[in-house]
């Protein structure tokens, strides 16, 4: 029990495992490939963040930023949004 509190990877794993069954334990209807496939299309942004952030870990450049450079994204978009800019243009 002790190896599991250490290991955090572990630990995330085993939470989101648990979470997933006492929703299908609620609802026998939320186990299906549909839903599987919604929460997998739904993150499919932040894992490609977290993809970019291991390559840059990987190799030791050790850099947080991801979310700051998201979040700066993001307010650049809503001001151009906000500012008359459509999303074709």
């Amino acid at each position: 029990m002790k190896t599991l509190f250490k290991n955090r990877e572990l630990s995330a794993f085993l939470a989101i495992l648990a979470l997933f069954a006492v929703l299908v334990a609620l609802n026998p209807a939320y186990f299906s490939l549909q839903t599987l496939g919604m929460i997998f299309a739904s993150s499919q942004i932040l894992i490609l963040l977290a993809l970019g952030a291991t390559m840059v870990m990987l190799t030791r450049n050790i850099d947080v930023s991801v979310g700051s450079t998201v979040g700066l994204c993001a307010i650049a978009v809503g001001v151009a949004l906000n500012s008359g800019y459509s999303q074709m243009d």
